[in-house]
């Protein structure tokens, strides 16, 4: 059970990293995404 919570844990987390790390790309790149296209996968 603890080893299943943790990959769960681990999961969220990785999920929410993505998410996270997209949106600042996304905000990062915003001026140069209308020029060049999408930087962020």
């Amino acid at each position: 059970m603890k080893l299943h919570n943790r990959g769960s844990l681990v999961y969220m987390f990785f999920s929410v990293q993505v998410v996270f790390d997209q949106n600042i790309c996304n905000i990062l790149f915003a001026s140069y995404r209308n020029q060049q296209g999408d930087f962020c996968l």
